[in-house]
């Protein structure tokens, strides 16, 4: 199976949107309205996050159009890949960001958190069951480069790959057998199963007798040790107080009207934020 085909890494996106500068024309909610636009930041090739296609994709383009919709506004989107490319535009929000200990950010006024985003890491089902972080010697895992996953496994004399830098590639490799395992979120993780049922269903011409392989999905901070889990939030650029309660206000009408929830279950995770699993087996080549 081939992730570019599935339908619409954090940690490198994750910096980007974390330390990106002001940028001049971002603004309150006054200039949104009078502008008649939602202007968001995005990643131009981070699925299951946010792509640059026809028409954009991903889990950060749909929340932003939702709440663009709920302003009654046009959603614009600047594809960016670095902070200096960030710092250039008006963007008015990032549709993503780690909350941390409630830390207030440098650059950014953070909403209240959504969902907590979880760290999962992903095997094939004939692999030997995994206990603890001792049981991944002599497989090779996908991590983000300088995350701290990596950190703990390299601790722990684990071999990792960090040459797939977003998580749908991580995933990819999975698939391809290019590395063992993959430690990546519960969004990710969700939207590989969900894709991979779907293909399942659709194949009505599957062989009997061909071989295939379930995927298991563990907790990967309970495997590894180490905190990985935060939780996850909207970043408003230059937003004043009255725009960071009314952008809390409509996440809070999209948890009371479930309109969040059916956002999490297309990427294969529960309202909670949790991935929805499937009562038969997942199965892939």
């Amino acid at each position: 199976m081939t992730i570019a085909r599935l339908r619409p890494s954090l940690l490198l996106g994750l910096a980007i949107l974390t330390f990106a500068g002001t940028g001049a024309r971002a603004a309150s909610l006054d200039h949104i309205q009078a502008s008649q636009q939602l202007e968001l930041c995005a990643h131009p090739d981070m699925l299951p996050f946010s792509k640059q296609s026809e028409p954009p994709s991903g889990f950060q383009v749909e929340l932003a159009q939702a709440l663009a919709d709920r302003l009654g506004v046009e959603l614009d989107i600047s594809w960016i890949i670095s902070r200096r490319s960030a710092s250039k535009t008006g963007c008015d929000l990032y549709a993503g960001v780690a909350r941390i200990d409630d830390a207030p950010s440098k650059y950014l006024k953070l909403t209240d958190a959504f969902m907590r985003m979880e760290s999962v890491l992903v095997t094939a089902a004939h692999r030997p069951a995994l206990h603890s972080i001792t049981d991944l010697q002599g497989m090779t895992v996908g991590v983000a480069p300088g995350s701290v996953a990596a950190h703990r496994l390299n601790q722990q004399g684990i071999r990792t790959s960090t040459r797939f830098l977003d998580e749908s590639k991580r995933l990819q490799a999975l698939l391809n057998h290019a590395i063992d395992a993959a430690v990546v979120t519960q969004l990710s993780a969700g939207w590989l199963q969900q894709q991979l049922q779907q293909q399942q269903e659709d194949d009505e011409k599957r062989a009997e007798n061909e071989k295939h392989s379930a995927l298991n999905i563990l907790d990967a901070e309970q495997l590894l040790g180490a905190r990985l889990n935060y939780d996850y939030a909207l970043g408003l650029r230059k937003a004043d107080q009255s725009t960071l309660e009314h952008f809390n206000a409509l996440l809070a009408e999209m948890k009371a009207d479930g309109s969040l929830a059916g956002l999490l279950r297309h990427y294969g995770l529960d309202a909670a934020g949790h991935i929805a699993l499937s009562s038969k087996p997942i199965t892939t080549n």
